[in-house]
């Protein structure tokens, strides 16, 4: 079983998108990348297939990814909004206000959103949770996504005033 968050809107969101480059073996050597040993001398590993991730920044792993979802099938359970967005970070307060920015400006054309933390395949009844974004803060968030074990899928209703 495994969680899945997502936003859902009456308006096409933004995304939100992974700054994370990939690479082949044979492009991380002509930038001068030090590689492992093992992968190089493993003649089963294609050195031009993109297996390898990289970052400037080198804390980019699990950042803020915001990215449109068409025709799926776990948000359309438990809500009729036509958009949906699946979000998807490792919970840190620079990400936190990242977040908080990027719901700010979708209010700039919608009134509405739906924040849902779900378990795949588990259907239950949903427990809501209100909020006014002029209100949202790191500490809303950090509730919103908060780590949980298995429960009722969460909806959190955020509003303009």
């Amino acid at each position: 079983m495994s969680a899945y968050s997502f936003i859902e809107s009456d308006k096409k969101l933004s995304e939100v998108k992974d700054i994370m480059e990939s690479l082949s073996i044979n492009e991380a050597l002509e930038r001068r990348f030090k590689i492992d040993d093992l992968l190089l001398s493993d003649e089963n590993i294609d050195k031009n297939e993109k297996i390898l991730y990289y970052s400037e920044n080198g804390d980019d792993s699990y950042e803020l990814i915001i990215k449109n979802v068409e025709n799926d099938l776990y948000s359309n359970i438990y809500t009729k909004k036509p958009f949906v967005a699946a979000i998807s970070f490792k919970y840190i307060d620079s990400r936190a206000e990242q977040l908080i920015k990027y719901l700010k400006k979708e209010f700039e054309k919608v009134n509405e959103l739906e924040i849902w933390n779900i378990w795949i395949d588990e259907v239950d009844k949903p427990v809501y949770y209100n909020y006014n974004i002029d209100k949202i803060n790191i500490h809303t968030i950090k509730k919103i996504f908060k780590p949980r074990g298995f429960g009722n899928p969460e909806c959190n209703i955020i509003r303009k005033k």
